[in-house]
């Protein structure tokens, strides 16, 4: 436990709930009236008679700060809304970007968000004075919410206490819903790549084109390092899937390729180019939500399949800090190998996992993933992507899910417990999240080491400091 979450412990222990409670409504809507400058306001009786109904109507009023950072988190908080949202709250937002980036990632994926929330931006005053008013009825919500809720999620999976269902009906589009007009424009889309909902899968590859084109020249420069790192140890191939589509392809599936951006704009066998084709926020959305599965690398991307209750298969994960979290039950996961070619050894994952707590507790205030892959960078290990078998065979296996004929033996079944037992056992050491995946059995059996004991002779030696 953190020294933030003890002193509040403490606190809970001396000060009553609702004094608690009262302390953050107050400082909630100061930091609001700071933020948003509404001197000068003089509200009309209309204005007052409204401020009334809504002060008789609802019991709070949560405020949510929508994180259009990226689209990672715009995902993870519209899951949060679904998930939690209640009748007699009524909710408000205003946008959080960053400093260098206005832009929306996914301005289709924002207006289902904000369908049935209250833009307060668009009447400041008024809702400041609303705020005001009813303090001791209003909430904060921002990623942290959804960000702890994933903690939550995280932990009951690897306990063995299950996690969402995808939809068993590949008809259905989850959290996802589309008007006549929207299925009809979809469906043109679909027809366009020709692909047929539920018979095809969502491929993706994750590179650096989209991560350089949504954000300024200043702060592209100024983390110029970190595009590195992560080319170094995020990033992968689309040509290491070719052989995967054929498989799917012998399947009777189609694939699709996604992203909103890539570096590599080649036709590619067995592969509809949605994204140098007939990319658009919109079609993010629609295609994910049709598909049979997702199978690609970890990137904020998985929210659409997440969203539209679809498996997963996840590719080339590398961190676990934000790779993912709420994840449907059925999801898979493979991982890099960070490998050391001086010592000829690579990193087991309870060495993995340590790293991360204790990077974790020495650097809470930094992006912890960028901080991962330095210390990866500084102590010379070097990122090995997943093979074409490796990915061929994680598909195999999702596709025996899907049709309901997988069967393990007793060393796989043995292996994915040992997997989940220590993944339990590291994330309830801290508050940081995994993938909520089951291991690729073929990859694990054949990487059976990864499960080996860490040796602490070998990360003392490696300081994790940054």
């Amino acid at each position: 436990m953190n020294v933030r979450n003890t002193v509040k412990s403490l606190l809970k222990s001396v000060v009553p709930e609702n004094v608690l409670r009262l302390k953050r409504c107050i400082g909630i809507v100061r930091s609001l009236h700071k933020r948003f400058d509404s001197a000068g306001y003089v509200p009309t009786q209309e204005d007052m008679n409204q401020m009334a109904l809504i002060r008789r109507t609802y019991k709070k009023i949560a405020v949510l700060q929508m994180p259009c950072r990226n689209i990672g988190g715009m995902g993870l908080m519209y899951q949060w809304l679904c998930e939690h949202r209640a009748s007699d709250t009524l909710y408000l937002f205003y946008r959080e970007h960053f400093d260098h980036s206005k832009k929306i990632p996914n301005v289709f994926l924002e207006k289902l968000i904000c369908r049935d929330l209250v833009d307060m931006e668009e009447n400041l005053s008024f809702w400041l004075r609303v705020l005001k008013m009813c303090f001791w009825k209003v909430e904060s919500l921002d990623f942290g919410d959804a960000y702890r809720s994933g903690i939550g999620i995280s932990r009951q999976f690897y306990a063995g206490k299950g996690a969402y269902r995808y939809d068993a009906d590949s008809r259905q589009t989850g959290c996802f819903s589309f008007t006549e007009q929207e299925i009809r424009e979809g469906n043109e889309i679909l027809d366009q790549l020709k692909v047929a909902p539920a018979d095809y899968v969502c491929l993706f590859a994750r590179d650096a084109t989209y991560y350089n084109q949504f954000y300024d020249e200043r702060f592209l420069d100024e983390i110029k390092w970190a595009n590195e790192l992560m080319a170094c140890y995020r990033d992968s191939d689309i040509e290491h899937f070719q052989s995967v589509a054929a498989y799917l392809h012998s399947r009777g599936l189609s694939c699709v390729r996604m992203g909103a951006a890539v570096s590599k704009r080649d036709p590619l066998a067995h592969m509809a180019d949605y994204t140098n084709e007939k990319r658009s926020d919109f079609g993010d959305v629609y295609v994910f939500s049709n598909a049979k599965f997702f199978l690609g690398d970890a990137s904020g991307i998985f929210v659409f399949p997440l969203l539209a209750r679809k498996p997963i298969a996840f590719t080339n994960v590398s961190s676990f800090f934000s790779a993912g979290d709420s994840q449907t039950e059925g999801t898979l996961m493979i991982y890099k190998k960070f490998y050391h070619p001086s010592n000829d050894r690579y990193l087991t994952l309870r060495e993995i996992l340590e790293i991360h707590v204790r990077l974790l507790q020495e650097h809470r205030e930094e992006n912890l993933t960028l901080c991962f892959w330095k210390w990866l960078s500084e102590h010379g290990y070097i990122a090995i992507s997943n093979s074409e078998a490796e990915i061929n065979e994680l598909a195999e296996e999702m596709l025996q899910i899907l049709d309901r004929n997988v069967s393990y033996t007793d060393e796989e079944m043995a292996l994915k417990r040992k997997y989940k037992n220590i993944m339990y056992e590291y994330i309830v050491k801290d508050e940081f999240l995994a993938v909520c995946a089951e291991i690729g059995v073929k990859w694990i059996v054949k990487n059976a080491w990864f499960l080996e004991s860490a040796s602490s002779e070998h990360l003392s030696g490696e300081s994790v400091s940054t």
